[in-house]
Parts: structure tokens; sequence; C-alpha cells
């Protein structure tokens, strides 16, 4: 009876309970910001913004999107707004652009003759000669 095998096993140790060493550096970084914010702007301001960035915070820290922390998909957003992208393919002109010319040309007609050229055998020595070398 087939049973699935474990995919994506790597995964984070936790050093508080919940938390792994990833949200603990985000949660102290957010922390001391609110902090400097506590001592640098005034009160009212203070708690419009430190809301925000509670919020904001919290929720890169504990959220996930589509079984992915978010913490983890910000640095890949990142990436593909700012690198430059790569395309491994030529877009090509479609057929709906292309100049429509409609002149006619005079068609060259080519004449085959019906004599075939024969080779001799002296003609065949000296071929095979230059394509042994």
């Amino acid at each position: 009876m087939p049973y699935p095998v474990p995919q994506f096993i790597k995964e984070e140790t936790k050093l508080m309970g919940l938390v792994n060493f990833t949200q603990l550096t985000i949660l102290v970084c957010l922390g001391g910001l609110i902090i400097l914010l506590f001592y640098t702007v005034q009160r009212t301001l203070f708690f419009i913004l430190a809301a925000f960035l509670l919020t904001i915070g919290l929720a890169i820290t504990f959220g996930k999107f589509y079984e992915i922390p978010i913490y983890k998909q910000i640095g890949s957003m990142f990436r593909y707004i700012w690198l430059p992208k790569e395309y491994l393919f030529e877009k090509q002109q479609s057929p709906s652009k292309l100049p429509v010319s409609f002149k006619k040309t005079e068609s060259k007609q080519i004449n085959f003759s019906s004599s075939s050229k024969t080779l001799d055998s002296n003609t065949l020595k000296q071929l095979t000669d230059i394509l042994d070398q």
C-alpha cells in the first residue's frame, strides 16, 4: 500500500515555544523600533505609528501565505521587483504586424538540363585522395 513520502522536511528549530530564531529577531527589531518611536515623537503620533507597526510586524512574523512564512516571501518579492529579469526566449514580431508589400517580383525559373554529369575513374580517384587527407 503506497503512503505519502514526506517532502519539505527542512524545519527551523524553535527557541521559545512557537517562536524560532528568525521570528525572535523580527520581534526584537520591532520592539526596538517602537521604543525608539516612544522617545522621539509626540504621544498621539506614537500610538498611531505603534499600532500600525505592531500590526504589520506581527503579520510579517507569524503570518503564512500558501503555507510559507511571509518573512521568507518578502526577500523573494524584493528580488523579483528589483533584479533584472532574464528571459530565455526572444519575442518575435507577430505576423499581423509584419510590413506588407504586394509588389510583384519577377520570378526566375531555373532550367535544369536533362544531361547529368558523369565522373570518370580518374576524377573519382582524385576525389577520394582529397577526402582521405
